[in-house]
């Protein structure tokens, strides 16, 4: 979580360098070359990736379309009513509008309405706050112990009781 938490920190900024990560939170990790460490967060990545969520401020991190931001509603991208849309509303401020609000009837053209509503609900992105960042989607404290137990939650399948 560091390398997304404090990404000034030197070993952060070795591990980027090293493994050419060059965006904040890449779709992907996958590089020829890599440590048996590396390959093993390869494997995970996708299911890290949907685990995080990023709690918007200024929506300069945030990919709109497919980064986890939006309680409850996962990736955009996932809802979107015309998969054409998505190459034309990249960034936040083109769903807002010029006073800085959602615009209530783009979202509604672009997502099903259940989803267009549970956007406007959100709090609009401002230039002019502190920098965007991530957090464990399922809550605040994220452990090592807590991501195992989200990740094999689907796997358990609790006996009766002797």
């Amino acid at each position: 979580m560091a390398l997304l938490s404090k990404p000034e920190a030197l070993w952060v900024t070795f591990i980027r360098q090293k493994y050419k990560i060059l965006s904040y939170f890449p779709e992907s990790i996958t590089r020829v070359s890599c440590t048996s460490l590396w390959r093993s967060l390869v494997h995970i990545w996708d299911e890290f990736r949907t685990n995080i969520a990023w709690c918007v401020s200024d929506g300069s991190l945030v990919d709109v379309r497919t980064d986890v931001w939006g309680p409850d509603i996962g990736r955009l991208c996932e809802h979107v009513l015309d998969p054409s849309s998505l190459t034309r509303y990249p960034t936040f401020q083109i769903l807002m509008t010029p006073s800085g609000t959602w615009d209530l009837s783009l979202l509604s053209s672009i997502f099903p309405e259940a989803v267009a509503h549970r956007m406007f609900s959100i709090r609009c992105p401002n230039p002019n706050t502190e920098s965007d960042f991530c957090r464990w989607r399922w809550d605040d404290s994220f452990t090592i112990k807590s991501a195992y137990a989200k990740c094999i939650d689907h796997l358990w399948n609790p006996c009766s009781n002797l």
